[in-house]
């Protein structure tokens, strides 16, 4: 009998059991193809390319996500090839193809060195709908389907025929290449709270608050957790929105919100629950300085005359 503990004898024994996983290539000549890829990323893509969130990783970086074209960029320094293999369209109208409802698109990505991965893209244009009884509030709109009403297409999308299948194909090709590439990467649409939004698409207004209210609501539970502040009688939704509100005013954010605005009243809800760091709070100091007040109109004093 082979002695199960000596590895000499193991080594040589007539069975060579079970073939262990190995590496396709050498330590080093992996670990340089990772350097590679990291090394072009940071080259070749821009902020264009990363679509920002206002949460943030275990060092207080800002999270971000890959776009569509950071995807392609890449695809295209690695020489991948993407093919699509399978496309389903199904029609309000089958026999005349028109109206289109949903798309879903398979996508086979492949590397020079032909290692391949397929993946799946769906979208539909009743995705971005509200659920029955939707109960958001703030500047959220209904759409119809909020009271269980018919919703026309267009109102989420501008030309719905060809957005739904477009978003379906990226969706497919983003998955497929961020497979391909296997650094453990999610894409920028997978990212998004609730999905339905293409990734090269700014998110509009209605989104914008929404994810806000999240980031908030997340920044309040940590401030609780690490006792921040008060938790007696804490409502933790309220008080986000109080935040946000407070926030806006400080910051003259009387309209719509958008990227940067949102940016800012997240920071500044930070600052206020005791979250930021001493570098975060002086860039905000510096990028949002104190109004210098006006000076009072004063009354001329009137001398006495002389006695």
């Amino acid at each position: 009998m082979t002695d199960q503990t000596n590895p000499a004898a193991l080594a040589q024994r007539d069975d060579p059991g079970p073939a262990a996983l190995a590496p396709v290539a050498g330590i080093g000549t992996l670990v340089a193809s990772f350097e590679a890829y990291e090394e072009a990323k940071r080259r070749l893509l821009t902020d264009e390319d990363y679509q920002v969130t206002w949460e943030t990783d275990a060092n207080g970086r800002k999270k971000q996500f890959t776009k569509r074209s950071g995807w392609r960029k890449l695809a295209i320094a690695f020489g991948v090839d993407f093919r699509i293999t399978e496309e389903i369209i199904t029609y309000e109208n089958p026999e005349l193809r028109e109206g289109i409802v949903s798309a879903e698109y398979k996508v086979l990505a492949t590397a020079p060195n032909g290692r391949c991965v397929d993946a799946t893209g769906f979208c539909s244009r009743s995705e971005r709908c509200c659920a029955p009884g939707c109960e958001k509030g703030g500047r959220h709109q209904h759409c119809p389907a909020a009271f269980n009403q018919p919703c026309h297409p267009k109102r989420h999308y501008s030309k719905p025929d060809h957005d739904i299948p477009t978003t379906a194909e990226t969706r497919a090709k983003n998955r497929a290449a961020a497979d391909l590439f296997g650094m453990g990467e999610i894409t920028a649409e997978e990212a998004e709270a609730g999905g339905g939004m293409d990734p090269h698409e700014e998110p509009q207004p209605d989104a914008y608050i929404q994810e806000l209210a999240r980031a908030v609501t997340a920044l309040v539970k940590d401030a609780a957790g690490k006792d921040l502040i008060d938790k007696r009688n804490l409502d933790i939704r309220s008080k986000a929105l109080t935040l946000i509100a407070s926030g806006s005013t400080a910051l003259g954010y009387t309209g719509s919100l958008d990227k940067q605005s949102g940016n800012d009243i997240w920071m500044w809800c930070r600052i206020e629950l005791g979250l930021a760091t001493d570098e975060e709070r002086a860039a905000f100091a510096e990028a949002h300085p104190p109004a210098e007040a006006e000076p009072e109109d004063l009354e001329p004093i009137e001398e006495e005359p002389e006695g």
